[in-house]
């Protein structure tokens, strides 16, 4: 059966917000393709009055299976307290457009017989504590780790430290982040989306290359660890 097809709409303060928004999408395969339409006029009621503002419209397409991970990501990174996010299921559709949007989108076999399990998870790894052993190790600093990242393949960072990574392991899987900035050194790194425990050590692996930080065997998942917790693994 064929996956549902979905258009998305959203809409953005400025270009420059919704051309970011749209790479973001489509770098990580959440969408195949996004249409830029704008400036706009909308009228809508907010805190009791009602407002008129120019916006930009994005018209977004992708599948049924990917629009949980897309409507998060949208609501994570957006500029508005409440972005409009509408999905409408399309009835009808050429082919060839059909065929393409899901060869883009559904190719990697998620979910296929012997594939690791993704799970979705919220993980934070914070700098160390105040054990000796983590004081004589310089912590990485946040400006040679966001272009070291950015190297990566299907890996889109932003200058503030957020980012998207696909997993290149053959599915279609989203670790989304943000990198935190603690007077130049790297703080903290948080995670989430939906991944094998292989992508997050993986990307752990990338992140901290310079750091004394074994083969990792297992990740947690849903909770805080430390860097000293890491390197004790």
């Amino acid at each position: 059966m064929s996956p549902a097809i979905l258009q998305v709409v959203t809409t953005t303060e400025t270009s420059d917000q919704a051309r970011r928004l749209a790479r973001q999408l489509v770098d990580a395969r959440l969408a195949a393709c996004v249409q830029i339409e704008g400036p706009i006029e909308s009228i809508y009621a907010w805190m009791g009055k009602v407002e008129t503002s120019a916006e930009y419209r994005l018209l977004v397409k992708t599948t049924g299976r990917l629009w949980p991970a897309l409507r998060d990501h949208i609501q994570r990174v957006h500029a508005y307290d409440v972005p409009e996010i509408v999905a409408t299921e399309v009835d009808h559709v050429s082919p060839a457009y059909a065929n393409w949007l899901v060869a883009v989108l559904e190719e990697s076999g998620a979910g296929e017989a012997g594939a690791d399990p993704a799970v979705d998870f919220h993980l934070i790894l914070k700098g160390h504590s105040a054990s000796a052993a983590a004081e004589a190790v310089a912590l990485p600093l946040f400006d040679e780790t966001l272009p070291r990242l950015a190297d990566q393949p299907n890996c889109h960072v932003e200058p503030d430290g957020s980012f998207t990574w696909r997993s290149t392991e053959g599915r279609n899987l989203l670790i989304s982040g943000q990198l935190h900035d603690g007077r130049e050194a790297l703080d903290a790194i948080e995670l989430h989306g939906s991944a094998t425990e292989a992508s997050l050590r993986a990307l752990f692996e990338r992140l901290l290359s310079d750091l004394p930080c074994p083969a990792l065997q297992s990740l947690p998942t849903g909770e805080l660890i430390t860097w000293d917790e890491l390197w004790g693994r």
